[in-house]
């Protein structure tokens, strides 16, 4: 893991796990990458943080770099519906 405060975050696990905390395949996707290097990137943007993610799979099989493509138009989804759930709680916070 490096931390480059305040604008960058990089990290390699990124993984399933079993109930001893074992490297195990995704229960949802077996053939999704056991691994990702993941980077977060945040930038001023007026008084407003832009948050820039991209995540790479890492040693992975062929069919899981075609899981992790097939599935990365979907993400913005997850992450975007996250940061607004941060959003929310933000300013019910500063209320």
């Amino acid at each position: 893991t490096k931390v480059h405060e305040p604008e960058k975050m990089v990290w390699h696990m990124h993984s399933s796990t079993d109930g001893n905390w074992n490297d195990a395949p995704n229960p949802m996707m077996a053939d999704w990458p056991r691994l990702l290097l993941t980077t977060v990137i945040f930038e001023d943007h007026g008084g407003k943080t832009k948050v820039r993610l991209s995540q790479v799979p890492m040693d992975a099989s062929a069919a899981e770099i075609a899981c992790f493509e097939g599935a990365m138009a979907n993400m913005d989804h997850g992450w975007g519906g996250g940061y607004t759930i941060l959003d929310e709680m933000f300013a019910d916070m500063q209320a």
